[in-house]
């Protein structure tokens, strides 16, 4: 059993001494399965990953913020919620439209096999 499996899973466990521990099972597919193994090492390594990238991000602002000014950061603010916001109108239902498009050209392409 790999270390940071047993350590989560023990913490797991003497957080909840005494009663019964709906977790235990998890943590016995956890550490018997080379896939869950894989799949919490991958979200562990993920959850890093984006923890580092807004704390760095952070990092950033404050530098970007102390260099502009408060005027100009403020400015800077401005323009970033409104590209934020046009970024999400622009990408409300395009899954779905695209899906739409792609099923409606097999169904064309279906009937004109026939």
């Amino acid at each position: 059993m790999s270390r940071g499996y047993s350590l989560i899973c023990n913490g797991i466990n003497r957080a909840r001494a005494g009663e019964k521990d709906p977790t235990s099972s998890l943590c016995e597919r956890l550490t018997v399965s080379s896939i869950a193994k894989r799949f919490a090492r991958g979200s562990l390594w993920n959850l890093f990953g984006s923890a580092t990238a807004r704390i760095l991000v952070l990092v950033a602002m404050i530098l970007v913020a102390r260099v502009l000014g408060q005027v100009s950061f403020g400015e800077l603010g401005l323009i970033q919620s409104t590209l934020g916001m046009a970024g999400l109108m622009t990408g409300i239902g395009l899954g779905e439209t695209a899906t739409r498009t792609s099923a409606g050209i097999a169904l064309e392409r279906l009937a004109a096999a026939l």
